[in-house]
């Protein structure tokens, strides 16, 4: 019954002399969980969506598909908004196919959108909330115009039953269960973000492969090299994507100081401390969190 979205980037613009509008010509670019490019085609995509769509009499769209709505906030993905109608998804939000989306935008547009959406306004009127959100949000030093952005949404199929409502009837969200909630949707990030990181990209991918592959690797270079710096981004994008997390919630990514260290002694019990402070001191105990791959 409920809303499904899809999120994602888009595929560079055509070489000089192949169309825009040709099928196939454009892609939703993935994350294959090793920071590279996992593009998926239309064709691809298509039936990938028609697969999916096999549950017969399932509530929304054409008869078969059980997804009612898709968000697809990339930069020229009109195009590829056509496999989840020809799937039956009865409504899609995307973005114009000869025009690219400011990230800002995106993001300003999914949460007046999502928000409109739970508090049970139809998918037409959450459209045009997250839309004039977009137009009216301050630049914030980002250079871009929300007068030109958010123009730039589309809510596909035009002239289609959007006056509906998808959430019509949220249950309330019993108190106990709003911790629980809190735990699976927030995302711990372990140390700050550095500052004016350009640049690096080929490092900090060369980096995740060590991390991902192996159980210890080690930055060494001079002083003011950027090791650290690499270290605090590597730590917020396997956060962001939750990497190393369990289903319990138990590992993930730890931050400890230990530059001022001079012992074996010293170092272990900074790394219990970092430990009781992201998940108390029974995980220490029990050597929950300091199992497998979790820590940086």
């Amino acid at each position: 019954q409920g809303a499904s979205g899809v999120s994602a980037g888009a595929a560079p613009p055509p070489p000089p002399g192949r169309s825009a509008s040709r099928p196939g010509t454009f892609a939703l670019a993935f994350e294959d969980g090793q920071g590279e490019v996992h593009p998926i085609s239309q064709p691809v995509l298509s039936r990938l969506m028609q697969s999916a769509a096999a549950r017969p009499g399932a509530p929304g769209g054409r008869p078969g598909c059980s997804i009612r709505l898709a968000v697809i906030s990339a930069c020229h993905s009109a195009e590829i908004a056509g496999a989840f109608l020809e799937a039956g998804v009865e409504h899609v939000v995307a973005v114009e196919q000869d025009e690219r989306i400011a990230d800002v935008a995106a993001r300003k547009f999914s949460h007046a959108f999502y928000l409109a959406l739970f508090v049970g306004r139809t998918v037409a009127e959450a459209f045009e909330a997250a839309r004039t959100a977009v137009a009216h949000a301050p630049a914030g030093g980002f250079g871009i115009s929300g007068a030109v952005e958010h123009r730039k949404f589309l809510l596909l199929p035009a002239g289609g039953p959007h006056h509906t409502s998808l959430f019509p009837h949220l249950p309330r969200v019993r108190q106990r269960d709003l911790s629980l909630l809190a735990r699976e949707l927030v995302v711990r990030y372990p140390c700050s973000h550095p500052e004016h990181f350009v640049g690096r990209h080929a490092d900090l991918w060369l980096l995740l492969q060590r991390v991902l592959r192996g159980r210890m690797t080690v930055l060494t270079g001079p002083r003011g090299a950027g090791k650290s710096a690499l270290a605090m981004a590597l730590a917020h994008y396997v956060s962001d994507r939750r990497a190393f997390d369990r289903a319990d919630l138990s590992d993930g990514v730890l931050w400890c100081q230990a530059g001022m260290l001079k012992s074996a002694g010293k170092l272990a019990a900074a790394l219990r401390a970092a430990v009781d402070a992201s998940w108390g001191p029974e995980a220490a105990a029990t050597g929950g969190a300091g199992e497998g791959a979790g820590g940086l």
